[in-house]
């Protein structure tokens, strides 16, 4: 599967229960990317810190972004997945 820019967004008033597609907020600078990816893994992405130093000890919006006609499918919570998507962060 193709890569995908891991992506700061500036706007974070979205909230769960109201994002979709089609009002979700624009994705901005890069701050690391991911890929490429297969079926049921884990990874791990270190992101810029630099680029994270204005988003310290506040709420962080991160979008996807591929540069791949390959792109990656992720499946959400609310498909009964016992394999939904994880975010986990280690700050050092």
């Amino acid at each position: 599967i193709g890569k995908q820019n891991i992506k700061l967004v500036t706007d974070d008033s979205w909230t769960e229960g109201g994002i979709t597609y089609n009002n979700r907020p624009a994705p901005g600078t890069s701050i690391g990317m991911l890929g490429p990816t297969a079926a049921n893994s884990n990874y791990s992405v270190p992101l810029t810190a630099n680029a994270l130093t204005g988003d310290l000890g506040q709420q962080l919006s991160l979008a996807l972004d591929s540069t791949s006609t390959d792109g990656l499918d992720l499946t959400s919570k609310e498909a009964g997945s016992t394999t939904a998507p994880k975010l986990v962060l280690t700050l050092s």
